[in-house]
C-alpha cells in the first residue's frame, strides 16, 4: 500500500524583524516536496541553503512533523504530531550542522526510510534550517529563526 508523504520546508519564523533588521538570514530551496513511496523505501533528496546575509553562520538543520489547522489551513510545526503518522522521526540529514559564509549555500542530504510497517495514509513534516548563535557578535542574547 503506498504511502503519500508531504515534505515542506516550511516557512516557520520565530521571530525574523531582528534578523532582517541585523542583516541575517537564510533561505532555502526548493520549498515542498510531495512523495509517494511504499513500505519498506528508501528515498533520497536534498535542499539548498542559502546565507543571505552579511556574517558567516551556524545553521542546524532539523526535521519536525506539522499538521495543518483551522478553516484556512495554517501550518503548525510540533515534535510530534501523533507517533502512528509521524514523519520526522523516519528522516536524517546530513550535514546536521555546518557553517556558511557570508552569500555562501550548502546542499544538505536528506534520506527518508520508511519502515516497513508504516501507517498508510498522509505524513506530513519538515526540514528546518535554524541558525545558532548570534551573527556578528561576540556574545549576548540572540532572537533565532527557522526556515
Amino acid at each position: 500500500m503506498r504511502r503519500s508523504v508531504l515534505l515542506a520546508a516550511c516557512l516557520s519564523f520565530l521571530l525574523i524583524p531582528f534578523y532582517f533588521i541585523q542583516g541575517a538570514g537564510l533561505g532555502i530551496s526548493p520549498l515542498t516536496f510531495e512523495i509517494n513511496v511504499n513500505p519498506g523505501d528508501t528515498l533520497a533528496n536534498a535542499v539548498r541553503i542559502f546565507n543571505q546575509s552579511e556574517y558567516a553562520v551556524t545553521v542546524q538543520m532539523d526535521a519536525e512533523d506539522f499538521r495543518v489547522a483551522g478553516e484556512e489551513g495554517r501550518v503548525i510545526v510540533t515534535e510530534l504530531v501523533n507517533e502512528t503518522y509521524s514523519l520526522a522521526k523516519w528522516i536524517t540529514i546530513e550535514p546536521a550542522v555546518f557553517t556558511l559564509e557570508a552569500g555562501g549555500q550548502q546542499l544538505v542530504n536528506f534520506t527518508l526510510a520508511v519502515p516497513l510497517q508504516g501507517e498508510p495514509g498522509g505524513h506530513y513534516g519538515t526540514i528546518l534550517a535554524q541558525i545558532i548563535g548570534t551573527p556578528g557578535s561576540e556574545g549576548g542574547v540572540g532572537i533565532t529563526q527557522k526556515i
